[in-house]
């Protein structure tokens, strides 16, 4: 019976989802919400419905000091003692001993801690399984019939308080992993974006060690071109004054076999002359 009834819980909580409209959440001074419905029409089973409509659950009070923080809200917010359906029951156990065991529906565990009124639980003609607070006794707790109209407490759904933790753990170890990967990714940017800035600077400086070689080449073949156009003007000066000295010679050659020449033909024609002017 009892891991059917926390079957059932486990499936309302997945598939009944509605969201009050009318009733309220009280926040009490152990920091935890609770919803007082103080409508005195719902018995035991419709009062757990109407706290899995809201994605709630009867309340479960393991605690003194959880007790005393409902006592305090209910104190604030309603003012006076009210019959109140709490989340226990006896799995419908036939037996009127007052030990018999409680169990929470939404945990499955057995009571831990009780606030019985005096005399209680009793079972009183073996009908009374559910528990609630009692208005004839302020704030203490009766067995009843679970068929008994009154209002109800709800609290937040212990497995949608355990889903929302993990998944706040996961948000959050999510994030943690988001950062560090972006972190990673920043530094790896950041290493990539110096080597590219090495690069391109070992790029600019090989450039301009290209530029120094270019022109020191330039430079030496300017030197170079203008040695062997020096050589050329020189060579080519040496060549024609040797040509003009050679034609100079010539020419003065040329000249004195003309007069050797003229002298000799001057002296055979003077020769002749004579013999002729002899003669005639």
């Amino acid at each position: 019976m009892l891991k059917t009834i926390a079957l059932i819980s486990i499936i309302s909580f997945a598939l009944l989802q509605a969201v009050s409209g009318d009733s309220k959440l009280y926040k009490a001074n152990d920091g935890k919400e609770y919803l007082i419905e103080t409508e005195a029409k719902y018995n035991w089973y419709q009062a757990w419905h109407e706290c899995a409509r809201k994605n709630l659950q009867l309340v479960a009070i393991e605690t003194e000091e959880k007790n005393n923080a409902i006592i305090d809200v209910l104190k604030k917010v309603v003012g006076k003692p009210l019959n109140l359906w709490l989340g226990g029951n006896d799995e419908f156990s036939s037996g009127r001993d007052y030990n018999r065991p409680f169990y929470w529906l939404a945990t499955g565990k057995q009571f831990s801690f009780t606030s019985w009124s005096p005399n209680n639980p009793d079972n009183d003609r073996k009908r009374e399984h559910c528990v609630h607070f009692w208005e004839k006794k302020p704030y203490q707790w009766n067995d009843i019939d679970c068929t008994t109209q009154m209002g109800f407490i709800c609290e937040e759904n212990r497995y949608a308080e355990t889903y929302n933790k993990e998944v706040t753990q996961k948000c959050d170890a999510f994030k943690h992993s988001s950062l560090s990967i972006a972190h990673e990714y920043d530094q790896v940017f950041k290493q990539q974006i110096m080597e590219i800035n090495h690069k391109i600077q070992s790029s600019n400086q090989v450039a301009d060690d290209w530029k120094v070689e270019m022109q020191q080449l330039q430079n030496t073949t300017l030197v170079a071109v203008q040695k062997v156009l020096d050589d050329q003007h020189f060579m080519v000066k040496q060549l024609t004054e040797k040509m003009l000295h050679q034609v100079h010679n010539m020419n003065v050659e040329l000249e004195k076999s003309s007069s050797d020449i003229s002298a000799k033909f001057s002296e055979k024609l003077s020769v002749k002359e004579n013999e002729i002017n002899k003669i005639c």
